[in-house]
Order: structure tokens, then sequence, then C-alpha cells
């Protein structure tokens, strides 16, 4: 047998040959005219007075040598459903990370194909608060290109989700959960959509996530949607669509939501909804009827009229 020694020598072995530059690199083989950034996102746990340093991968698939600009910026919830993220630029935001972040390079020189490790050094105060800051890492390429990952234009951000460690207040609610439409949903060509919003109430960001279950009238479970985690800022509202993509052709049915707040509460937020789904053919047979027995209405008052 194998002595439980020799397996962890083995599985360290495979990750080190796994996460050598060669294996990383590999993965944007199929990638062209662009430059990637990663990781996409980090959260950061950290104490107040705590200090970490964390890595930016930045690959040049440009195709051509290039310079790259690395610039921090703040970052918090949009203020509309249309705004998912707000940027602000040189300014600083309600949960401002960009004062406690340090690149030491803000310009860098890529050769095409390579790899640049770019450090980055965050520091809090002894005095900063329990709560949330979020920024993000953003490298822009000198001159017009395309660009693969979290995109802006023709910026690349790696955002940056720190919590300071003390009295977290994490906390939300479901704001709306029902279908795209509030009358009977006539027809099934088309998928039928949910709509759920969560409004984040604390002063730490969070990531719901659940899903919905539907019945039939006679209450057995006919299908399940899955709700995958997506972040949630603090003081924000941000919504998800979810698609049933093949409703039954007609009937009465029931649809929970099922909506845990975040992955380290133990609330979660049950709602019920009912609604129809009436099928277009019933409803053209319907008022085809309705006017066939118009007309021989009509016929019979003439023919009445007539005979008197």
């Amino acid at each position: 047998m194998v002595s439980q020694q020799k397996i962890i020598i083995i599985f360290l072995i495979a990750l080190i040959w796994f996460l050598r530059p060669g294996f990383v690199s590999a993965q944007y083989d199929q990638i062209n005219n662009a430059f990637i950034v990663s990781p996409a996102k980090q959260e950061i746990v950290l104490a107040r007075g705590e200090r970490t340093i964390r890595n930016i991968y930045i690959t040049n698939k440009l195709g051509h040598d290039s310079d790259f600009q690395i610039s921090v910026e703040d970052i918090s919830g949009g203020t509309d459903q249309t705004e998912i993220i707000k940027f602000y630029g040189k300014g600083l935001g309600p949960y401002s990370i960009r004062k406690y972040v340090v690149v030491n390079n803000d310009r860098v020189h890529i050769l095409a194909g390579e790899t640049r490790v770019v450090p980055v050094m965050i520091t809090l105060p002894n005095t900063q608060k329990p709560g949330g800051l979020y920024g993000g890492i953003f490298v822009s390429a000198i001159g017009e290109v395309k660009s693969t990952g979290t995109n802006i234009s023709t910026r690349i951000g790696s955002l940056i989700f720190l919590r300071v460690k003390g009295s977290l207040i994490e906390q939300g609610e479901v704001k709306e959960f029902g279908t795209l439409s509030d009358r009977p949903i006539f027809g099934n060509s088309f998928p039928l959509d949910f709509a759920v919003s969560f409004s984040n109430t604390g002063n730490v960001y969070l990531n719901p996530y659940g899903m919905i279950e539907i019945k039939d009238y006679r209450g057995r479970v006919i299908d399940r949607l899955p709700i995958e985690p997506w972040f949630v800022f603090p003081d924000s509202v941000r919504s998800r669509i979810l698609t049933w993509e093949k409703p039954p052709l007609a009937g009465f049915f029931t649809a929970t939501i099922y909506l845990n707040h975040g992955y380290t509460l133990p609330h979660a937020t049950i709602k019920t909804i009912h609604f129809v789904i009436v099928p277009l053919l019933l409803v053209g047979s319907l008022l085809a009827g309705l006017v066939i027995l118009f007309v021989i209405y009509k016929l019979r008052w003439k023919i009445k009229k007539w005979q008197i």
C-alpha cells in the first residue's frame, strides 16, 4: 500500500507541474489580439493594521510588445439596475480601498506572449472600521486594442473585495420576486423568465444564492431552477433573471424562491407566487367561438325582423 506521506508528495509534485508557467499560459493559447489580467476578482479578509501582498498577472497576447498602464480605482454598487458597478476614477468611493493599495510600478513593458507578475500591497490602518472596502487594479494597454476579462473599454480590472474583521453587519432582503409579466402568460413557444431583486442593507458585500422550485396545481414539483451566487454591494440592489426553458403548455402553477443571503449567513428568504399559462390555441378558439355566436345572434335577429 502507498503511504499517506507518498500520496501527499505525489499530490504536491502534480500541483507544481500544473502551476508551472507553461501550463498557466497554455489556457490562453487560443486568445489573440488581446491582453489578459488575472485573477478577475480577489476576496480578502484582513484585520485592522494588517498587511497583505497579492499578485496580478498580465499576459500580453496582442502579437507585439506593448506598454501597460496600471491604476487603482474605487468601486461600489450602481445607483440603478442598468449600472451594476460604479467606478470613481481618481475620486474616492463610499467604501474606499484606493488609499490603502500600493503598486510599485504604474507602467510596465511586456513582451509579446509574456506574462508579467505585478505585486500589489494592501495595508490597513489601525483605525480602520469593520466593514467592506471595494476597488480594483485596472490595466490599460497603450494604444487601441481589444481586451479580454473584466471589460471596461480598453481596460481590464482585477476587482478587490476586502472585508475588515470586526462587527460586520451582514443583512439583506428580497425586494421583488415574480415573473416578468403580471398577467396570465399566453402560449409556451418562448421561455418563461423570473426576476428576483436583492437589497443589501448591511455594511459588507453579500453573495446571495439559492433556487426556484416550481409546482403544478396538484402540488407536485415539476422543475427546479438553480440561482448561482452573485455579489451585491452594501446600500445597493441587484436583480437576476432566471429562465425556465420549457414551461408546460397550460396550467396553474406556483413558484417558490429559496434564497440564502450569503455564504456565512443562516438567513434565507422564502417567497411564493402563483401564475397561469394559457395556450394560444385555447385563447384563439374562445375568441373564434364568441365571434361565431355574435354572428349567429345577429343573423337570427335579422331573420326574425324580415319574417315580421
